[in-house]
């Protein structure tokens, strides 16, 4: 028997979340907007130094985009 292999399964795996994305755009444009809200706000809640906004930026983008993409995570699985 011939089973499938891994990266065929990744590949099945990411056309189905692609096409579950396509149907439903405005959950992806939700969750992009709201990554640009949080990532332009924050700087304001945080002070103008270039320094510190400059230290914190990588992690401010990754936690942004973890919550972001926690907005469509319940409605993507089915």
């Amino acid at each position: 028997m011939n089973s499938p292999s891994m990266v065929s399964m990744f590949r099945w795996m990411i056309w189905r979340d692609l096409l579950l994305a396509w149907r439903r755009r405005m959950d992806v444009l939700a969750t992009l907007f709201f990554f640009i809200i949080v990532v332009s706000l924050f700087p304001l809640g945080i002070g103008p130094e270039p320094q510190l906004l400059r230290t914190i930026a990588p992690g401010v983008v990754w936690v942004a985009a973890l919550l972001a993409s926690m907005l469509a995570l319940g409605r993507s699985c089915c």
